[in-house]
């Protein structure tokens, strides 16, 4: 965007909005003149080039709306800076202000300064929270500086701290500091030499205990994704499309190519899933036709098809059938869908709950006392560390699909969370989406088979089709109930399906 209005300053007039060439002479004209008024004025002041352009277009606007749609007054009261900010703009615009229209360049002042101290106070942050990384290093003998999960989330964390008042809850110190004592020690120790000139509460260091503990928990497991792309209109069709797929997916390691008629000569099972440009025969491996220049919509099909194929909870390669039906598989299999079933439930989180920390382990903490994990501490830390490195909102839903794979966790669940109130989160296209539910999947550090195949099933189910999408998100126990019967028995029919037909004795 920055770059388009830059070009259009420069005289690249096809770089105007399609919306905007209806009245194209005007819109240039009072573009050109707005920004000869708000350039000038920014070498006062370092501003950002998104705030000069929002800027420029704002004046612009006012310039074309001001003879059709005049403002109203009202009485309001604005900072004296603003006001000698209007006055300096009154002197080099070539046309009066009325009261009315003044205030509306106030209003819009305003605004921008607040934008421009929030920028200033992130970076401040994000200043500090590296120092605080750097000391907490020093003192626990342990290297964090090079993890940008952590500084991310760290900064995330202290931006919304500083925005609400927060009871302080001891257990939840007590919780932090029994798992983690000299790291509570070094946080604090380093929070009270970096952040001198402010007072965090030792409920807050506590959540900043946790990513930190989140980073020494054990490394999350890294099966790369491997995707076949399947093409026939030629080796540049194919490279464009693989090309894409690694700048949209930086988790597709790797990414091959075939001919549709070379297909026949791969081990499709070696793959996670394929992508092709052209239809194919029946396969059994997840796949999608797409377009080779991958719009938008397509990289959202894409991310929706990866959230049913979680890395946590891929299964170990299987053997090839030995064409018997192997009971002892089946009996289990059966049983851990009974118990998943069972387990299963939809809980609301009170809206007194306040940032993604506590809404996790408060969710964790009711799984100790389920017996799904005993430690809330480690499983919520876990589950924060998957958001922060990946994101785990599902694009285009009001859902956030949470896995943990856990030495602390000893069975396997399946768990919804209805919020109270939305929470932002980042989505897995990397963007910022409310969430109202959070789904959680639980699996032992040494799971087997069975399970995993089972609680794989439940996370390709969710986006399965849109109707099955809006029953994960709106559904009560009853209606999800019945999706994961549905979804077991279609596991337990592969299982059987996968046995060779039996020999004939007549």
């Amino acid at each position: 965007m920055s770059l388009s209005f830059y070009r259009f300053l420069q005289g690249h007039v096809d770089q105007l909005p399609h919306l905007l060439q209806i009245q194209q002479r005007e819109w240039i004209e009072a573009i050109n003149q707005s920004y000869a008024v708000i350039a000038p004025l920014t070498k006062q002041q370092d501003i950002s080039d998104r705030l000069l352009m929002r800027a420029t277009l704002s004046l612009a606007v006012q310039a074309i709306r001001m003879d059709q749609f005049p403002m109203v007054y009202e009485l309001k009261a604005y900072p004296l800076e603003v006001l000698h900010h209007v006055d300096t703009l009154q002197q080099r615009l070539p046309y009066p202000l009325s009261i009315a229209e003044r205030q509306w360049i106030s209003e819009e002042l305003r605004n921008f300064q607040q934008d421009q101290l929030e920028t200033g106070e992130e970076l401040v942050i994000r200043l500090r929270v590296k120092r605080l990384i750097e000391q907490v290093s020093l003192l626990y003998g342990e290297g964090f500086t090079e993890d940008r999960a952590l500084e991310h989330g760290l900064v995330s964390h202290i931006m919304s701290y500083t925005k609400q008042n927060i009871v302080n809850p001891s257990y939840v110190i007590k919780q932090i500091e029994r798992e983690y004592p000299r790291l509570f020690d070094a946080v604090k120790q380093a929070a009270e030499f970096v952040f001198n000139d402010q007072t965090f509460v030792d409920y807050d260091l506590a959540f900043w205990v946790m990513h930190f503990g989140a980073v020494l928990s054990k490394p999350l497991p890294k099966t790369p994704y491997r995707v076949l792309v399947v093409c026939s209109a030629g080796l540049g069709s194919s490279k464009l499309l693989m090309n894409r797929l690694r700048h949209e997916f930086t988790e597709l390691e790797q990414v091959e190519s075939s001919s549709l008629f070379g297909i026949g000569r791969l081990q499709l099972k070696d793959y996670d899933f394929v992508l092709s440009t052209v239809p194919l025969p029946d396969i059994s491996q997840p796949h999608l036709l797409v377009n080779p220049l991958l719009p938008k919509e397509e990289v959202d099909r894409i991310r929706k098809l990866l959230v049913s194929l979680p890395k946590s909870f891929q299964s170990p390669v299987r053997q090839e059938s030995s064409g018997w039906l192997d009971l002892v598989r089946l009996e289990e299999l059966v049983k851990t869908a009974r118990q998943l079933s069972d387990a299963f439930s939809i809980e609301t989180i009170a809206s007194q709950t306040e940032g993604l920390e506590e809404i996790l382990l408060e969710i964790s903490n009711g799984l100790v006392e389920k017996n799904v994990t005993s430690s809330a501490v480690q499983l919520s830390a876990q589950l924060l560390r998957r958001h922060e490195m990946s994101g785990l909102g599902i694009p285009g839903t009001r859902l956030a699909l949470f896995h943990g794979r856990d030495e602390s966790i000893h069975r396997g669940g399946f768990f919804i969370y209805e919020l109270d109130q939305p929470i932002d989160l980042l989505g897995m296209d990397q963007l910022i989406q409310p969430v109202e539910r959070i789904l959680v999947l639980a699996a032992p550090e040494e799971a087997t088979d069975q399970l995993l195949q089972l609680l794989s099933s439940i996370s390709g189910a969710i986006i399965e089709n849109d109707e099955q999408t809006h029953q994960f998100e709106y559904g009560d126990v009853h209606q999800l109930q019945q999706i994961l019967n549905r979804t077991f028995r279609k596991v337990i029919e592969r299982e059987l399906e996968a046995v060779e037909q039996p020999i004939n004795f007549s």
